[in-house]
């Protein structure tokens, strides 16, 4: 794969970089203090976002993207957590929400719910993780059971980003234990049709990144909402190639985030009259950050 830029990515970087150092970088401070984003927040945030193509560029024109591909999917999600990890990370969620439903939601479902997730009205989330299942996925303990119409959904699932602040969550459920893996699939909970409750959950850093224990307790969702039968543990699968990528990018944006901070300190703190960037140690402290 040729990793080097397009001269069409290089301005996109460049106006992406000048936009978030102008309008998002003066904010970060001050909301980090406070917590978790609320909707309304993250909504306004993202429609900052999207004419750059954040949250919905990858998606068909017709619903309201112009299919960014992967590496210039990776630049936006690099400059934006180059800026704000935090929001970064909200963003990249509820766009993966919007993936797995373009992939394999309904036409029913795509065409109700994707114009309003491109909007940044409606916020989504992916409810893998549970208390004693991360990446083992195959370990998952929460059920759905087939009673008439509706499947009854019971289990707990935990750091869910997102979690608290979303409309819909697509959870990754058990039909049949059986089956193993196969016996998993994606179900698609919304919060006004189906009730959840969330729990909100501090974080040492990041702290503007909503991320909650989500409870159901014989939550009833209409079976219309269960997305391939049998598919749950292979797009999961598929979802964690997508964000391990995208996670690399986040780090990627946050190390030259960190770059950036000790060089400008290096250029201001003064010691025996000179800035301390003159110092041959430190010129070779910030070196092997570059490197590495």
């Amino acid at each position: 794969m040729d990793f080097a830029f397009t001269e069409e990515q290089e301005m996109l970087k460049k106006s992406v970089r000048n936009f978030l150092e102008k309008e998002i970088a003066p904010l970060v401070s001050e909301h980090e203090k406070k917590g978790p984003l609320t909707k309304a927040e993250t909504g306004d945030f993202i429609r900052k976002l999207m004419p750059f193509g954040f949250l919905a560029g990858f998606l068909p024109e017709k619903y309201g993207g112009t299919q960014l591909e992967a590496k210039t999917n990776g630049i936006l999600v690099e400059e934006l957590s180059r800026v704000w990890g935090s929001l970064a990370g909200t963003v990249f969620i509820a766009a993966a929400f919007l993936w797995i439903l373009n992939e394999a939601g309904s036409a029913e479902h795509k065409e109700r719910l994707l114009p309003l997730g491109a909007s940044g009205d409606y916020i989504g989330c992916l409810a893998i993780t549970e208390p004693d299942a991360g990446s083992d996925v195959s370990s998952l303990k929460t059920t759905a059971t087939l009673t008439g119409d509706n499947y009854i959904v019971n289990g707990t699932k935990t750091w869910i980003s997102n979690g608290s602040i979303a409309d819909a969550a697509f959870v990754l459920v058990t039909t049949d234990k059986t089956l193993g893996p196969l016996g998993m699939a994606f179900l698609l909970v919304e919060r006004d049709k189906s009730p959840f409750a969330a729990r909100e959950l501090h974080k040492l850093g990041m702290r503007c990144f909503p991320t909650a224990e989500l409870s159901f307790d014989d939550c009833k969702v209409s079976k219309k909402n269960l997305l391939d039968l049998g598919a749950g543990y292979k797009r999961t699968m598929a979802f964690f190639d997508v964000s391990r990528a995208m996670v690399g990018a986040m780090c990627s944006g946050i190390a030259q985030a960190s770059i950036d901070a000790s060089i400008k300190y290096a250029q201001e703190r003064t010691q025996f009259g000179q800035p301390i960037g003159s110092f041959q140690m430190i010129q070779e402290m910030l070196v092997d950050m570059m490197m590495e």
